[in-house]
């Protein structure tokens, strides 16, 4: 069952809670790790060019890896980056953590042992500091230890050899279990909800995230098409789980799905080995580079890549393939092209859990290879990543916009 509620309508800069003149208290959790789109969806919330964000890597004691992951993130999104260690001495953190923290727009709460997280921020006041971030309109977020942390209290492996109960700041009255994904992690807060261990409440699985505004689930979002979020609570006849009606996030600057035409395959690579060698479409050119793969003539690829990199795979050489690696090449299942002026993609499945984008660039009306990407986990999410793709590979390949089409400049079109 999934369920429907009251939705808070996101913008890319702003969310207006309709009837309301201010926000409210926000809270954005989710169930794995701090990842891109998140950090972007906050930026949104915040609705600022320049918007104050700071991470706090508590759980993970300062983790130097995950706060140099944290600033690749800021300067992929174009934002300053701040964090808030404590370990640290006073001679290198002349400003207190309340200050400090109440002077951002946002907190971001990494993952790590939420346990340990409490325990300090308890002792050092932090605590205090982030219930009045709450009650100031300061967007409150994370994931894993960073989304339990907010809840009354919720699922962890804190603690040694087995999952246990931890409380968190209340914030939000319900319980939580990040990382619902996890089969025993699943069953565990179950277990406790249906026995009324732990009071009814939400649950992540990782790629997945709600928003809270005052105290309200008001937004459901996930980074890919598989990764869902719940409201978990004891019914009449046990356990109640409801998934919540959830949206898939797009990065900022994707291309709109009326920006290009989609066409769906059904057959493998092997299907069309009678079919002669052509560049005429982007399937066609896509079917001739599969088959020279699959017979090991490597050496005759160049004519069919694109001139951005057609230098680069002059050299390659022919090399022997096994009748296994052959067969493999030659069972590519075949799903979509995706097709954007000059510019176009073909979405293929290479194993049973993984999908493939082949860029393709027309060039005096022959249409050559640009590469392959990781495409995702399904179809679906390989389509996400062209759109979020599409004008960066398309720049990179020669290629400028146009009408909301990408042009090759040298088509005289």
């Amino acid at each position: 069952m999934k369920l429907k509620f009251l939705w808070v309508i996101v913008f890319t800069s702003t969310v207006l809670v309709c009837g309301a003149k201010e926000p409210g208290r926000r809270i954005f959790v989710y169930g794995g790790e701090v990842e891109p789109k998140f950090v972007e969806y906050v930026c949104g919330l915040i609705g600022k060019a320049d918007p104050r964000i700071c991470y706090l890597p508590t759980a993970s004691g300062d983790n130097d890896d995950n706060i140099r992951h944290w600033e690749f993130i800021c300067k992929t999104l174009g934002i300053e980056p701040h964090v808030m260690r404590v370990w640290i001495d006073s001679e290198t953190q002349r400003q207190s953590f309340e200050d400090l923290l109440l002077g951002m727009d946002a907190i971001v709460v990494g993952g790590g042992n939420t346990l340990n997280m409490m325990g300090i921020w308890k002792y050092q006041e932090i605590d205090a500091a982030l219930r009045k971030a709450y009650e100031r309109g300061i967007v409150l977020s994370g994931g894993s230890a960073g989304s339990l942390c907010w809840f009354a209290g919720g699922v962890s492996d804190s603690r040694p050899c087995n999952l246990s109960v931890v409380e968190g700041l209340g914030l939000l009255p319900f319980s939580h279990c990040p990382h619902y994904d996890v089969a025993a992690k699943r069953t565990f807060y179950d277990d406790l909800v249906v026995r009324r261990k732990l009071p009814a409440g939400y649950a992540c699985e990782d790629h997945a995230g709600i928003l809270f505004v005052d105290g309200t689930v008001a937004d459901a979002v996930s980074s890919n098409h598989q990764a869902r979020s719940y409201r978990v609570a004891r019914g009449r006849s046990g356990l109640k789980i409801d998934t919540l009606e959830s949206r898939v996030l797009l990065k900022k600057g994707a291309l709109d799905e009326s920006a290009y035409r989609k066409e769906s395959f059904s057959g493998h690579v092997g299907d069309w080995m009678q079919a002669p060698y052509s560049m005429r479409t982007p399937f066609l050119a896509f079917v001739s580079v599969q088959r020279l793969f699959a017979d090991g003539r490597y050496s005759e690829y160049a004519p069919y890549a694109v001139s951005a990199l057609r230098e680069r795979v002059a050299g390659m050489e022919d090399r022997a393939v096994d009748e296994e690696a052959r067969a493999a090449k030659l069972s590519v299942r075949i799903c979509a092209v995706l097709e954007c002026g000059d510019f176009a993609a073909v979405v293929s499945k290479t194993s049973a859990d993984f999908y493939s984008l082949w860029y393709f660039v027309r060039e005096h009306e022959e249409w050559k290879c640009a590469g392959e990407d990781i495409g995702g986990a399904s179809e679906a999410d390989a389509e996400t990543t062209f759109r979020e793709k599409a004008p960066v590979v398309a720049a990179a390949n020669g290629l400028t916009e146009s009408d909301g089409r990408f042009r090759y400049v040298s088509s005289g079109r």
